[in-house]
């Protein structure tokens, strides 16, 4: 297991589908500043806490169909609609 990363799901088939990609780490339910400050977290976030992270990864799903779900896919469904990870870096630009 990385422990510079943070898996933020509910959802038992995203964390096997990320172990199944080779990523690992410690899942939590629900992300706080102190959990996920400084790491490489994998999931879903508010902005305001993804400006803490060193990056968010994203799963996100090409072939998904209209009105499909997501939270109720397996691993195999995933699959299916290609589900691919976008890692991303988020910064303010404008602090005024």
């Amino acid at each position: 297991m990385d422990n510079n990363v943070v898996i933020v799901t509910r959802h038992q088939p995203v964390v096997d589908w990320l172990r199944k990609q080779g990523v690992t780490g410690k899942v939590i339910k629900r992300a706080s500043v102190e959990e996920i400050a400084g790491k490489d977290v994998y999931g879903n976030l508010p902005l305001y806490l993804a400006l803490r992270a060193s990056t968010v990864t994203i799963i996100t799903f090409p072939r998904l169909l209209q009105g499909e779900r997501v939270d109720r896919f397996s691993v195999e469904e995933m699959d299916d609609a290609c589900a691919t990870m976008l890692c991303l870096s988020v910064s303010v630009l404008n602090k005024e």
